[in-house]
């Protein structure tokens, strides 16, 4: 019995180490064509809501970037370059968290509010604006310009409400754009596998 439990140990610790290096994902990126949403970088506290003297304009007011955050972003920044990835358009939530994982990963990023998270306590679908989540949509399910791909990054309560899909801090989803809103998730790669 106990040898069972070894076995059956080695092979969830197997199946959790290839979950993190998704090689058809990062397949399907080396082609191009494909929008990705990722949750910024693991901040420090790690949790939590904002301070309450929380202000956009800020960043000393915000959860910000921690050690482990910088390192997975400049990891991941390693790993797009060491795979030939084509970086196109890249956007960002106008919270610090999400602009420095934008210019740690990818040497820049053009902000875009619509991204922006709220400060709100949860749940989180009650601060929403669905126009707003139409628009990352719409985003995601058109195709990024030719031989590159299109990364968002955003907060994980919008790729929650539009995917329905929990990421960790710094996880990438890669989607297949199909037009008219429409779009298939196609892979995920957490920091781990980058």
């Amino acid at each position: 019995m106990r040898c069972w439990r070894v076995l059956i140990g080695c092979c969830l610790f197997v199946a959790a180490v290839a979950g993190y290096a998704d090689d058809g994902a990062w397949q399907r990126l080396q082609q191009g064509g494909y929008v990705v949403i990722m949750r910024h970088a693991l901040t420090d506290p790690p949790r939590g809501e904002e301070p309450a003297k929380f202000t956009l304009a800020d960043c000393a007011t915000q959860r910000n970037l921690g050690a482990q955050g910088r390192a997975d972003m400049a990891a991941l920044a390693r790993a797009l370059e060491r795979r030939k990835v084509a970086v196109g358009e890249v956007f960002s939530s106008r919270y610090c968290r999400c602009q420095e994982s934008a210019h740690i990963a990818f040497g820049r990023a053009e902000v875009w509010d619509v991204l922006n998270g709220y400060p709100g306590p949860a749940p989180y679908w009650e601060g929403y604006d669905f126009e707003q989540l139409l628009a990352i949509r719409k985003q995601l399910s058109d195709a990024p310009p030719v031989g590159t791909n299109r990364f968002l990054v955003t907060h994980n309560t919008h790729i929650k409400a539009l995917l329905d899909i929990w990421v960790e801090p710094g996880e990438m989803v890669v989607v297949r754009p199909l037009g008219r809103m429409f779009l298939t998730v196609v892979g995920r790669i957490v920091p781990a596998g980058y």
